[in-house]
């Protein structure tokens, strides 16, 4: 069972028994508590590896139990009928049960695709993975029972293993050490070894394998760009669907836009910039054509979904890309396409979209369940060079502050520095400005008037005029606020 489960994953995208159930559990843990159960645990990561391994030693456990279940009924109600016929009825009604009672928990969750198929493709491979794995392990059983009899394996003549018993024995250690191999293979396919990919440089254009990656999903979605289909459907006149070819033969747009994670701490590297080709989310829209009435926009995406208002939508900015700085967007940011939406925190810019629905009313999804607030972003600034503790040196001239400032949807107008502990401020040179979707890299020449050791602080004015909030809060659950503070030594 354990086997055809990891297999299944591997290479049918069909998810794991610990997928579904965290995608049926988490979103009604409330943020404050999800985030200390991840500290309780060790953190994202280690969590994330204790679900992803313990999916297979669970099987292994429910499938033990459910051998010994067996065994105890085929004994004690299986007396005056045909031995073998019982215990295919017994494992038949078993596989029936299970699988049945499996579905009816998970089927809200059942359609996450995870090789790119529609929600109704995806659950109905969802149901058939189930039933297969079930089934695989009714027929070990059955086959167990038929090699090694009612009774149980038995020594040979003179307490010699017998062939039969040798035999079970090695298929039971083949099976482990596939198992072990499987385990292996989907730690290797998991996003453990980039999930929390922080950038803290000052390119302009964040290099696609240093843009920063947050995910929730224990192995990211690898999809089948010929199972992809993108539907615009709800309150629109002309529902459509688009194959990958298809949406590329639309009128493209390509612009910057920095996406920020709710999750990035005051100084954190939780952002990033790229240049994004794609469609116009507004003129995928116009081209269905918007019902009246209609207020909500549901981006539907692999296990989850985002819900915008229609203004947010309708940003000009809003895109669904499908290129990411002159390339095709990596499996870990979307591939083949998502969402960007200029006006809020990166969860809302959905990876591997796979749906845009028009609606009355919000769908209330993973994240807002969690109670997490993404709608709007705080002005942030942050230092990128000095890094806190550094020692620089005050004879080789003056000494270059800079670093990035963003407010999504606003822009950046002002950045100021204190190099005093926040008693004054400097305006700093704005070298890139950027637009009111992309980061303003800032920069500022300071010579320290003695060696010593100096508190650093940096804020920055949004493009309307607003002044970044200087009170300290935490990324739970509308983002962090406050300035960011280094200390340096000078030399």
């Amino acid at each position: 069972m354990a086997v055809t489960s990891a297999l299944l994953r591997l290479y049918g995208g069909v998810s794991l028994h610990s997928e579904l159930g965290g995608d049926l559990v988490l979103p009604h843990v409330p943020v404050d508590q999800f985030l200390a159960l991840l500290g309780r645990l060790g953190g994202p990561l280690m969590a994330k590896e204790l679900a992803l391994l313990g999916d297979l030693p669970g099987l292994v456990g429910a499938g033990l139990a459910s051998g010994v279940l067996f065994a105890a009924a085929t004994q004690r109600f299986a007396r005056g009928l045909h031995p073998t016929r019982s215990a295919v009825v017994f494992v038949l009604a078993a596989v029936a049960i299970a699988w049945l009672g499996t579905l009816a928990v998970l089927w809200p969750v059942a359609g996450a695709g995870y090789t790119g198929l529609p929600v109704g493709a995806a659950r109905a491979a969802t149901a058939a993975g189930l039933l297969l794995t079930y089934a695989v392990f009714g027929g070990a059983l059955l086959a167990y029972r038929t090699l090694a009899g009612r009774r149980g394996p038995r020594p040979g003549p003179g307490g010699v293993v017998s062939r039969r018993s040798a035999l079970l024995a090695g298929s039971g250690l083949a099976l482990a050490a596939a198992t072990g191999l499987l385990a292996r293979q989907l730690l290797e396919r998991s996003d453990l070894g980039y999930d929390g990919l922080q950038y803290r440089g000052t390119a302009p254009i964040t290099p696609v394998d240093e843009f920063y990656v947050v995910t929730k999903n224990l192995i990211d979605p690898r999809v089948e760009a010929s199972n992809w289909k993108l539907e615009v459907v709800g309150l629109v006149d002309r529902p459509a669907s688009y194959s990958l070819d298809a949406l590329r033969k639309l009128t493209a747009t390509e612009h910057e836009m920095t996406l920020e994670c709710i999750s990035n701490y005051i100084g954190g590297g939780l952002i990033s910039n790229a240049r994004w080709k794609g469609v116009s989310l507004p003129s995928l829209l116009g081209s269905s054509g918007i019902q009246p009435g209609a207020s909500q926009v549901n981006l539907r995406s692999v296990g989850y979904v985002i819900s915008a208002s229609l203004e947010e939508a309708m940003d000009p900015l809003a895109l669904i890309a499908y290129e990411m700085n002159g390339a095709a967007l990596p499996d870990r940011h979307g591939f083949p396409a998502r969402a960007l939406m200029p006006r809020n925190y990166g969860e809302f810019s959905a990876k591997w979209i796979t749906q845009i629905e028009v609606t009355r009313g919000p769908e209330v999804g993973y994240y807002e369940l969690q109670g997490w607030n993404a709608h709007f972003v705080h002005t942030m600034a942050r230092f990128s060079a000095p890094r806190n503790g550094h020692i620089v040196a005050r004879s080789a001239g003056p000494i270059r502050l800079a670093g990035i400032a963003f407010a999504a949807g606003r822009g950046i107008s002002k950045v100021e520095v204190s190099t005093d502990g926040g008693a004054t401020w400097r305006t700093a040179a704005l070298d890139i400005p950027g637009t009111r979707a992309s980061w303003t890299l800032w920069s500022l020449a300071w010579t320290p008037s003695a060696a010593g050791r100096y508190s650093l602080g940096v804020r920055a004015v949004d493009g309307e005029g607003n002044p970044q909030t200087a009170r300290d809060h935490g990324t739970a659950p509308a983002g962090a606020t406050g300035f960011h503070r280094i200390d340096v030594v000078v030399a």
